[in-house]
């Protein structure tokens, strides 16, 4: 029997692959973390967005670019750096305090939604130890920073509702609290030239698991959702020879 002939429109990639790296952060806004953005907002919550201390020039423009204004209602920035404990725990305690704010009394921090990401691309053999750790720490220490200082803050305000009686959002009811991150299908499948964004997002898959077992019995669930390929801020179809140098699958 001849061997099972490619697929339609299947391209084998490694000897065309580059040394290219993308972050989410490399052009304006439009991946599946804005558009998780604008629909929650658009649903009528409030947001409190994390941006990193790289990206404080562009944080006017940004917010400009994803709600049409820099001071949309019910829309807050934070400067955090989510591979760090600490930046983490203080942005977490500004997001508290702000959600107990006069202004935003009825908001209780019951969604997180964990969608840095950086990705490279080189063949596996060629990664560097400080290429991987590019990798690492976004995509998978960045939503376990983040992500055990949510669970914190979601049960302190839980156990402080109850102490005061039970009302937690203002409406005599405590939201339940969700994770969701962004994974890949590269978590899954072996994708050529990605070894240290595959084991990123696999990474990732396992640390919700274990989010999912140790919290779910305490009012927070945890689900990763793992695209596969999507034109956006890490790749595109543009042809504009930039956003196209590097095909991220999410």
């Amino acid at each position: 029997m001849p061997p099972a002939a490619p697929c339609a429109g299947y391209r084998p990639r490694r000897p065309h692959l580059q040394k290219v790296q993308k972050t989410d952060t490399d052009h304006p806004p439009g991946g599946l973390g804005t558009a998780t953005a604008r629909l929650l907002h658009s649903k009528g919550c409030s947001l409190a967005l994390l941006y990193a201390p790289f990206e404080s020039q562009r944080r006017d423009k940004i917010l400009e670019a994803t709600f049409g204004s820099t001071t949309s209602s019910g829309v807050s920035a934070f400067e955090c750096d989510i591979t760090d404990e600490t930046s983490v725990a203080a942005a977490f305690q500004q997001i508290e305090r702000h959600s107990q704010s006069q202004s935003e009394s009825k908001a209780f921090p019951s969604i997180l939604v964990n969608a840095a990401g950086y990705v490279s691309v080189q063949p596996l053999e060629e990664t560097s130890q400080q290429e991987a750790m590019r990798n690492f720490l976004p995509n998978l220490l960045g939503p376990f920073n983040a992500s055990t200082a949510f669970f914190r803050m979601y049960r302190r305000r839980v156990d402080a509702a109850g102490a005061a009686g039970g009302s937690a959002d203002g409406e005599g009811r405590v939201p339940p609290g969700r994770i969701v991150s962004i994974s890949s299908q590269a978590s899954h499948v072996a994708l050529d030239g990605h070894g240290a964004y595959c084991a990123s997002k696999a990474g990732l898959n396992g640390l919700t698991r274990c989010m999912a077992s140790e919290w779910g019995g305490r009012g927070v669930t945890a689900n990763t959702v793992s695209p596969t390929g999507k034109s956006s801020v890490l790749s595109c179809d543009c042809g504009c020879g930039t956003c196209n140098a590097v095909r991220e699958r999410d």
